[in-house]
C-alpha cells in the first residue's frame, strides 16, 4: 500500500475538499489532520492518539482504516514509547 500520508491525502484531494471540511466532520483538529497526512505522527505525542485519529479520519475520507492501521502498526510497534521512536523530541515542538 501507498504511504499513509499519501493515501489520506490523495483521498481527500480525490473528493475536492479541504481539511477544514474534516475537521468539523471528525472533530479533529486541523492541524492533527495534516500532522497524519504528512506522516509527522510524533506531533500528536501518543501512539493511542495517532491510532485513533488515524481510524477516524480514515473512515471519514471513505478509506478502510484496516491496513493503514496495519501499516502505522508495522512501521510503529507498541514495545517503546511512541516519543522515542518518531526521532524526535516532541515536547520541543510545544504543546497540541
Amino acid at each position: 500500500m501507498a504511504e499513509i500520508g499519501t493515501a489520506l491525502r490523495s483521498a481527500r484531494r480525490n473528493q475536492g475538499l479541504d481539511i477544514d471540511v474534516f475537521e468539523a466532520q471528525t472533530k479533529i483538529r486541523a492541524r492533527h489532520l495534516q500532522a497524519l497526512e504528512e506522516e509527522r505522527f510524533e506531533l500528536l505525542h501518543e501512539r493511542a492518539y495517532a491510532r485513533a485519529f488515524l481510524r477516524t479520519y480514515a473512515g471519514a475520507l471513505g478509506l478502510d482504516p484496516t491496513p493503514l492501521l496495519e501499516a502505522f502498526d508495522a512501521r510503529f510497534p507498541e514495545e517503546r514509547p511512541f516519543n522515542e521512536r518518531s526521532g524526535s523530541s516532541a515536547g520541543s515542538r510545544g504543546p497540541f
